[in-house]
């Protein structure tokens, strides 16, 4: 009979080594199946960030191209010079008015109504007064440079919508 305060005899070291080592490769098969869980939901939400990342730029440019194209169109610009106005501020992005771009020119006072474009913009519902241009921009967000990659995975392409912005510029005197 063993006294309580006697120490255990040791296990023999080939039997402690092999404990381990099946440890050790238990271990990392747990750690290689949660990688393959892991990773591409990281890279996932990384692309699904970086895409909305891209859209929020696009819209913003689409309203600073209705903002430019107002102001300019207030001055007397062609329409020639409005099609370089859209095309010049839509310019980072894979966009065209001859393929994935329109916009609508409103002028009440010279009676122009101008529709431009590979996308038709629906007309504001709010009437416009005599002494302002309205210019409203439309983009198709599928012109965006990473669109699609999440369909690529396994999701629906949500990016097939038309952006659209507009604005309302008071026409300057000659």
């Amino acid at each position: 009979m063993r006294s309580p305060l006697l120490p255990t005899q040791p296990k023999p070291a080939a039997s402690r080594v092999a404990g381990r080592s099946g440890s050790r490769r238990r271990k990392s098969g747990h750690l290689t199946a949660e990688a393959l869980i892991i990773i591409p939901l990281l890279l996932l939400i990384s692309i699904a960030i970086v895409e909305f990342g891209l859209l929020l730029s696009l819209r913003q440019s689409v309203a600073h191209a209705a903002i430019e194209g107002a102001r300019e169109a207030s001055k007397g610009v062609t329409t020639a010079d409005l099609n370089g106005i859209v095309e010049t501020a839509l310019g980072g992005f894979d966009v065209a008015l001859a393929t994935n771009a329109g916009y609508l020119f409103e002028d009440p006072a010279n009676l122009v109504f101008a529709q431009v474009g590979a996308i038709t913009c629906d007309q504001p519902s709010t009437p416009l007064t005599l002494g302002n241009v309205r210019m409203t921009v439309c983009v198709n967000s599928s012109g965006s440079p990473v669109s699609g990659l999440i369909a690529k995975f396994g999701g629906a392409n949500l990016l097939d919508k038309i952006m659209s912005a507009t604005a309302v510029a008071k026409t300057e005197c000659p």
